[in-house]
């Protein structure tokens, strides 16, 4: 496995089958903390995106700004070397093939930054099971430091044969046809729920995660939207434009209908 801007960490057995299994807490707690839960799939396609773009996409994860703490596994650790690398990979695949899948988490601010790159690296061996080359690329200083993530690129392309194993964004049918949970979706979302809450046990936070939606949960308030670093640090600008509410024409109208800037902003501009 690559490493960069990070000394190695220790090495461990990849799990033996994709099935993990989430141990009760040893110990009680009192009161229970909802830790952050974010876990998104996207997919780059030979036919859906242009030429070199996940390249592009290692190259922008790494890049110097971010003081990002790499790690890869049968790929360069080194950005200008993996879009290299992953440039050569797309040349090689059919035309309508998708090139890698993408994986964006959110990590818990409660651990410390070895612990972030010890959980992650252990969630993406749990799903991979070191069978296919990943790439991942955590931000989590300067501007991100309240703000801890992870980019996950996967090159669902086995060593040994060339062959799918993954197939994350493949129909339930063809999934189950391989042996797979129907939902490459919710499957990794389930463990990075499982993973996540057991490292999060392991370093002695009563904080849990909780994928379901607040109403599955019994919670009685509003989902809160994610506002990202250039939104925190708007104070600073000089222009302030009037927010408005937008309609929503994505899939975001799956939760809501309208998007309420002026009670997100505050007064602060967007621009």
């Amino acid at each position: 496995m690559g490493l960069l801007r990070k000394p190695s960490c220790s090495t461990q057995n990849p799990p033996n089958s994709f099935s993990l299994s989430f141990r009760q807490s040893r110990f009680q707690v009192q009161h229970s903390v909802m830790a952050i839960y974010s876990c998104n799939l996207k997919s780059i396609g030979r036919k859906t995106h242009a030429t070199g773009t996940a390249g592009a996409h290692l190259r922008y994860i790494a890049r110097d700004g971010a003081q990002a703490d790499i790690a890869a596994y049968h790929m360069p650790p080194e950005p200008q070397a993996a879009q290299a690398w992953m440039d050569k990979q797309e040349a090689q695949e059919r035309a309508n093939a998708r090139v890698v899948s993408k994986v964006f988490i959110a990590l818990p601010v409660e651990l410390t930054e070895p612990q972030r790159h010890e959980l992650v690296r252990a969630y993406i061996r749990a799903i991979t099971q070191d069978r296919v080359p990943w790439y991942f690329a955590i931000h989590q200083s300067g501007e991100d430091a309240h703000n801890p993530h992870c980019h996950i690129v996967i090159r669902d392309r086995e060593q040994a044969t060339g062959k799918r194993v993954l197939m994350l964004s493949d129909s339930e049918k063809d999934r189950r046809k391989a042996g797979l949970p129907a939902s490459g979706v919710e499957w990794i979302r389930a463990q990075w729920e499982i993973i996540c809450n057991r490292h999060l046990e392991q370093a002695g936070f009563a904080a849990r995660i909780d994928r379901r939606t607040l109403e599955a949960q019994g919670i009685d308030r509003e989902a809160t939207i994610h506002i990202g670093t250039t939104a925190q640090r708007a104070d600073s600008f000089k222009e302030r434009p009037q927010s408005q509410e937008r309609e929503e024409r994505t899939k975001r109208k799956r939760y809501r209908t309208t998007t309420p800037y002026p009670k997100i902003d505050q007064g602060r501009t967007r621009q």
